[in-house]
């Protein structure tokens, strides 16, 4: 009988693990594309795996301008370029986005404080990433407050709190924040409350971090006289984290409603639209003598006050009252009287009216887990994903880091401490960070256990495109400033300069940043093809008002319907009629110029009636309704249960502000017990509720360029009223971008700098291939000009070769299943051909002959006449054909012949990845007989593979490729070994040389002719 071990026993054994098998072959499927986007961090690759992906990081399409010839938005062409990829095969690409001097939105939360220095003050949150994309996002927070056992509590010098035990180390973390209060041991009342972080935690007993620790009191205080008063709010974040206060002017004394603080204030003037607003969720601060009180403001109430009377605002909420010292120490502390809490906060989000994102159980101080203040920017999300220079992370993280070295310890990193916290915002992309510098806690003060006010961010009056860092179309925007001009040889050498021994080191920018991402061996930059933009004004949409429609019988036996003329000259207009009275199903009963119809040859019966008009392409809303009786009645009908018809009120719509918002307000209905309004866009029938209440005013806000139109009707119970007249207005954003004319197109201002550029930077590496596209309109007169500019200096030659360039543009269905089609360059789509063919069949196979995806037709339509000249300048024409639509060439710029093929390019930037893979294993080896040995076999291993593969020319491997071991004394002298490897392409032509060069513990490819 064989007994089982329980343990095993004490011994040694060997297990044989084989290695983890390499790629057979390194990726030359990975793309880099530079260009605009509406979110996401700047000039910081970022990897994207799918369309889906891309698009919870950067968002929707960059809007960029108006096109006036097409009347059409024209948006960034960075998102098409990707999805186009990824359809067209492609399954990995590094994004960077770029802009100008792009600004953050910054939110207000309301009811949250931020401590630092011994300071209270409102604390602010930042969207993820500049941009105007985040104008909509609204801001609340809810506090989690979970009551815990506290068993000890101690006190130290100056009523210092020291340490406490709990009842369970379950309940709380490390940066949790603990109230806990004082009550009166009769009433149970609190008395005093103190708020203090934990800073470390040994089983029960927790330490309380010095710089995190508010007192609070809840007893009221005596209210001051207005004079002695210091009233203040704090409208704007600050890039250090000490917002400004701006002083308000009390307008009398402070009273108690309740629990309720009444604070009445003279109304807040404001002198631009670029002025915040004062409202509830918002903190004020009251300052007299030792005191310092905050409010929560939670209702603005306008009334009149004094005589004679003036305008006053009430300011009415929630108040807490800090304690500039500990009150005196108690003594013994008696547990009993005390209640303690962790207080936890929820962070809520919302965009518009969606329904709201939330984060819950966020911790108030620095080393919790979950940290509010480490809710990161995109910068601090992703700058650390390839391998850095220290410049090249982000401020946010360097200063959280700052923060857990003096509570933990310096072995700590940001990204690894709150990487859970990190995990969960990422996927789905919260849209909030926290910035703050130097913060010791967070101190809710007021704040609700639910959300009850959400705040806006405050945007400036700078149009959207300048907020997004792109009102200027420049090639800086796309070039690193120190690197723009740099030529192939020095380029890597400064660039590592600038990022890792410069005075001040700092990331690159531009398609530099994207010098850092070592996979990738294709890039693009769709947005240089852009004409441009300017920031010039051009009027408002023209708006007509709609007519008043009245009728009136014309001799007893017909109707007569009549209504004023809008429009002036050149207007004409259009009646309808139907059997209802909401205009279901009308007909067109006449159209004309004149004023007046008389009704004629109607079904009998009850019919409706209402007239628009039209000058040019220019719609009226519809007029009033006018119901008839055919023929008409002989005597006039009483009203049903004799009770009043209800009339239609007269709407006034006030001119929209610069930010959109239009204010309505209607003359009253008598008995009607409410009120709805509908908006109709542009010329459209389609109308939509937008309000429904008591009231007879109502503003709608963010409304976006266009002619609105709104009208309002009043209802009774079941009954419903006439609708008014409708009230056009025109909104118009200020400093509207239109795009430039073709005829204005300068090539030389931006295509062919970035295009030279990114040629250069391809060479520079060695292993990139550019692929370039033209603007839209380019014929080939002006490709052929184009690539005659770029290879202008025959110094370069070395770099034509490593860009190919593509046209005509694509017309596709860029979104599958919206049905809608858009225009959008080649590039991206041959990025993802090129990235399939690689990972399909190999590099060395021509990317040509292959149908592109999701294309429906080209433009501009490419007369056959051209195509030669196309084809002599070097540009990969596209062309539909049976099949599909397909590239028929597959060249890169070189002149030479036997380079100028995309796949030998490609081909040998795979054979440089390879040397470069297996260079590096034989470093420090000593240079003898079985060394050389040992590194021919190695290389000829690698290209017996790729021949197999047939990536060579040639019967015979002496024909496909040969391999010289460079043995002379001379070399090993100098600590140099040297390894070229001639090839000849799937191709016929000469052999090609790719050489390895071993120096010490430096190596470098280098090809030869």
């Amino acid at each position: 009988m064989r007994l089982r071990a329980e343990r095993r026993l004490p011994g040694i054994r060997f297990e044989s693990r084989p290695p983890p098998l390499p790629d057979a072959l390194p990726r030359m499927d990975v793309a880099v594309f530079v260009g605009f986007a509406a979110s996401g961090p700047l000039h910081t690759p970022v990897v994207v795996d799918d369309a889906r992906q891309f698009s919870l990081v950067f968002g929707e399409d960059a809007a960029l301008g108006w096109d006036r010839d097409r009347g059409e938005l024209v948006s960034g062409n960075l998102g098409p370029a990707v999805r186009s990829f990824f359809r067209n095969g492609g399954r990995r690409c590094w994004v960077v986005r770029v802009a100008g001097a792009a600004r953050s939105n910054h939110y207000a939360i309301p009811g949250l404080a931020r401590w630092s220095e011994g300071v209270l003050t409102p604390a602010f949150a930042t969207a993820r990433s500049e941009g105007s994309w985040s104008d909509d996002l609204a801001v609340s927070a809810a506090l989690a407050a979970q009551p815990i056992a506290l068993r000890a509590l101690e006190l130290g010098d100056a009523g210092r709190p020291v340490s406490a035990r709990l009842g369970s180390p379950d309940d709380v973390a490390i940066g949790d924040q603990l109230r806990i209060a004082w009550r009166d041991p009769s009433t149970h009342a609190e008395t005093t409350v103190l708020v203090a972080a934990i800073r470390s935690l040994e089983g029960v007993v927790v330490r309380f971090a010095d710089d995190a620790t508010v007192w609070f009191s809840a007893a009221r205080p005596v209210l001051p006289a207005p004079a002695t008063l210091e009233l203040a709010w704090f409208p704007t974040d600050a890039a250090d984290g000490k917002p400004v206060p701006q002083p308000l002017v009390a307008a009398g004394g402070l009273r108690w409603q309740t629990s309720t603080l009444i604070v009445p204030i003279v109304p807040i003037v404001t002198v631009s639209p670029d002025d915040p607003e004062l409202e509830p969720g918002r903190l004020v601060r009251l300052r007299w003598g030792a005191e310092e009180l905050w409010l929560l403001v939670e209702q603005l109430v306008f009334v009149e006050d004094g005589s004679p009377p003036h305008a006053v605002v009430e300011l009415r909420g929630t108040w807490s009252r800090r304690l500039p010292v500990p009150p005196p120490a108690p003594g013994a502390i008696n547990v009993a009287v005390l209640a303690a809490e962790r207080w936890r906060i929820g962070v809520w989000v919302r965009s518009g009216i969606a329904r709201p994102v939330r984060l819950d159980d966020l911790g108030l101080a620095p080393g919790h887990p979950t940290y509010v203040g480490a809710l990161p920017t995109d910068r601090s999300l992703f700058a650390g994903e390839p391998l850095l220079a220290p410049a090249d992370r982000d401020p946010g993280v360097r200063e959280l880091e700052q923060q857990l070295h003096r509570l933990i310890g310096d072995a700590v990193d940001a990204r690894d401490h709150y990487a859970a916290l990190w995990r969960t915002i990422a996927t789905p992309r919260f849209p909030l960070a926290m910035t703050a510098p130097a913060t010791a806690a967070f101190i809710p003060l007021g704040m609700p256990i639910l959300p009850a006010t959400y705040l806006g961010a405050h945007v400036s009056s700078a149009t959207a495109l300048a907020r997004d860092g792109l009102a200027t179309f420049g090639p800086e925007l796309f070039l690193d400033p120190d690197l723009a001009d740099e030529p192939v040889e020095t380029l890597l050498a400064e660039a590592d300069f600038l990022r890792w021994q410069s005075r001040e080191p700092r990331p690159l920018t531009g398609i530099h940043a994207a010098l850092v991402v070592e996979e990738a061996t294709l890039i693009a930059v769709p947005d240089a093809v852009h004409r441009g933009w300017s920031n010039a004004s051009e009027p408002p949409p023209e708006v007509l008002a709609p007519p008043r429609l009245v009728a009136a019988l014309a001799d007893g036996e017909t109707w007569d319907l009549s209504w004023d003329a809008v429009g002036g000259n050149g207007a004409r207009y259009t009646v309808e009629d139907s059997a209802s009275s909401e205009l279901t199903g009308a007909e067109v009963v006449w159209t004309g110029t004149d004023t007046a119809i008389r009704v004629t040859d109607r079904p009998p019966g009850q019919r409706w009636f209402h007239v628009r008009a039209t000058r040019g392409s220019v719609v009226s809303p519809w007029s009033n309704a006018v119901g008839l009786s055919i023929p008409p009645p002989q005597f006039q009908d009483c009203p049903e249960g004799g009770a009043p018809v209800l009339s239609a009120p007269a709407i006034t719509a006030l001119p929209p502000d610069a930010r959109g918002s239009i204010t309505l307000s209607w003359s009253e209905v008598p008995g009607a017990d409410r009120y709805i309004v509908e908006e109709i866009v542009g010329g459209d029938d389609v109308a939509r509720t937008v309000y429904q209440g008591r009231e007879r005013s109502f503003t709608l806000r963010g409304r976006r360029p266009g002619a609105y139109a709104y009208r309002v009707r009043a209802e009774q119970g079941t009954r419903l009223g006439a609708w008014s007249n409708a009230a056009p207005q025109a909104v118009l954003a200020p400093g509207r971008h239109l795009v430039d004319r073709i005829g204005k197109f300068q090539p030389g201002h931006v295509l062919r700098p970035v295009h030279r550029a990114v040629m250069r930077m391809a060479a520079a590496r060695g292993d990139l291939l550019a692929v370039l596209a033209l603007p839209e309109h380019v014929r080939a007169q002006d490709a052929a000009a184009h690539v005659a500019w770029l290879r202008g200096f025959a110094s370069e030659e070395a770099i034509w070769s490593y860009a190919a360039l593509y046209h005509p543009w694509l017309v596709g269905d860029d979104d599958p299943g919206s049905g809608a089609l858009r225009r959008l360059p080649p590039d991206g789509a041959a990025c993802g051909t090129l990235a399939q063919r690689g990972a399909a069949r190999g590099a060395w196979i021509a990317p040509a002959n292959e149908p592109i995806r999701g294309v429906v037709e080209l433009t501009p339509a490419i007369p056959r006449d051209e195509w030669i000249r196309f084809a002599e300048a070097q540009v990969n024409l596209l062309r539909d054909e049976p099949h599909g639509v397909v590239a028929l060439s597959a060249d890169t710029l070189a002149r030479d012949p036997d380079l100028s093929p995309i796949h030998v390019r490609r081909l040998l930037i795979l054979l440089r990845r390879l040397a470069l893979r297996i260079g590096p294993g034989y470093v420090f080896e000593p240079n003898g007989d079985a060394f050389q040995r040992l590194v021919q076999v190695g290389f000829e291993a690698v290209l017996d593979d790729l021949f197999e593969r047939g990536a060579f020319a040639g019967a015979q491997r002496e024909a496909a490729y040969q391999l010289v071991v460079d043995a002379t004394a001379g070399a090993a002298d100098q600590g140099r070994f040297v390894v070229e490897m001639k090839v000849a392409p799937s191709q016929p032509l000469s052999f090609l040389t790719v050489r390895l060069i071993q120096s010490g513990e430096h190596g470098a490819v280098t090809e030869v002719r």
